[in-house]
């Protein structure tokens, strides 16, 4: 009997251990639209907003580009913004440029291993910012898989594998603005995301960021000397 009991511990540690599935949505969840959605003439984004689809289910959207991503065998990188924010519409840009995307020759070909998703949590109606349940709804499950991860701004990206909800990468992005211009650094962006995807594909070292003293601390000495 004691052999017996012996073979099973070392099998069930031997044993690799079983993915995470998502479990969106959850059962709880039930869509709330907002209220610039009621009327056509509110809904339509300004050609100044960031280009998310508030107006839309954006559990929906999640769960939509999870079931495609791991379908396509692609991790899933999520951009949480504000329709209000520049430094969100900026970094959609960048996220559909060249200089993230179509660089080709380095350890890791974004184009090919990521699959791009905007969630919507925040947008301006009747002269101030509202929330985007739907959006919010989806952050908290993202923040959940992310074990304690905190949103400080946006734009805030994540990466996930869609197979596995414990393999996912959350970070703020304020750190890696550019002084004098409502853009980020690209080579700071395509480093993390190379980072996240060798953490959630290889096991390597996971992508970590400064705290947020350190990061106030550097925005000040940016804007008192430059980069």
């Amino acid at each position: 009997m004691r052999l017996i009991i012996i073979l099973l511990a070392l099998v069930l540690f031997a044993a690799p251990a079983q993915a995470d599935a998502w479990a969106v949505p959850p059962q709880t969840y039930a869509h709330s639209a907002i209220a610039r959605c009621a009327q056509a003439t509110t809904a339509k984004l300004q050609p100044n907003e960031a280009r998310y689809e508030i107006c839309a289910d954006q559990m929906t959207l999640f769960t939509a580009a999870l079931s495609q991503a791991r379908a396509e065998n692609r991790l899933l990188i999520v951009d949480f913004g504000a329709t209000w924010c520049p430094w969100c519409r900026s970094l959609q840009g960048q996220l559909q440029s060249p200089a993230l995307f179509g660089t080709t020759g380095g350890r890791v070909e974004l184009a090919a291993a990521f699959q791009v998703l905007e969630i919507g949590l925040s947008t301006l109606h009747a002269g101030r910012r509202i929330d985007v349940p739907s959006g919010h709804a989806v952050l908290g499950e993202v923040l959940a898989a992310a074990k304690g991860a905190k949103l400080r701004s946006v734009p805030f990206l994540a990466v996930i594998d869609p197979k596995d909800a414990t393999k996912t990468v959350v970070r703020n992005l304020d750190d890696f603005e550019q002084a004098g211009a409502s853009t980020h650094d690209a080579a700071l962006v395509r480093a993390f995301l190379a980072e996240a995807h060798d953490h959630i594909r290889q096991g390597a070292t996971a992508p970590t960021e400064p705290g947020w003293l350190r990061k106030k601390f550097t925005r000040m000495w940016q804007r008192a000397f430059g980069d």
